[in-house]
């Protein structure tokens, strides 16, 4: 009895259990797992609203359009970024099969240094330039992200 329970718990090593109080009538164990795993994305998307990525702090406000406002803006950037890991990911792989791949927060590092310049060359005129990127800014935007650079 002493070796069943041993190789019960050899087959076990590595897996992870999931439990619940849910009767088995009412979910399979396929749902049980794909519940905690969308639960698992909504931490994430919380954390990364929160903190991190989007750094997302307490706004107070009195109206409730302003606070139906922020909140659609919240959730608009979560999406967004959402959408640039998914574009990332295809292009560039993870981190777990290349550990040089690009992330979300090493891609938004390295476009946030493209931006527009304005020359005043006299009191009434400005000019603005967009400078060329960098091969790895290109590679972002062009392969990654699909988006093309307004021309000069």
């Amino acid at each position: 009895m002493v070796q069943a329970a041993i190789e019960t718990s050899l087959e076990l090593a590595g897996c992870y259990v999931v439990t619940t109080n849910v009767l088995q009538q009412s979910m399979t164990a396929q749902e049980v797992h794909e519940s905690y795993i969308g639960l698992q994305k909504v931490e994430h998307d919380f954390r990364a609203m929160k903190t991190g990525l989007l750094e997302v702090r307490p706004v107070f406000v009195r109206k409730k359009s302003r606070t139906r406002g922020h909140v659609f803006c919240c959730m608009l950037a979560l999406k967004l970024s959402r959408e640039m890991e998914r574009r990332l990911r295809a292009a560039f792989g993870t981190t777990d099969s290349d550990p040089h791949a690009i992330t979300l927060p090493d891609a938004l590092t390295s476009l946030s240094h493209l931006s527009l310049l304005q020359y005043r060359v006299d009191g009434k005129t400005t000019v603005t330039k967009l400078p060329q990127p960098s091969e790895s800014q290109r590679q972002i935007l062009l392969k990654a992200l699909a988006v093309t650079l307004p021309a000069e």
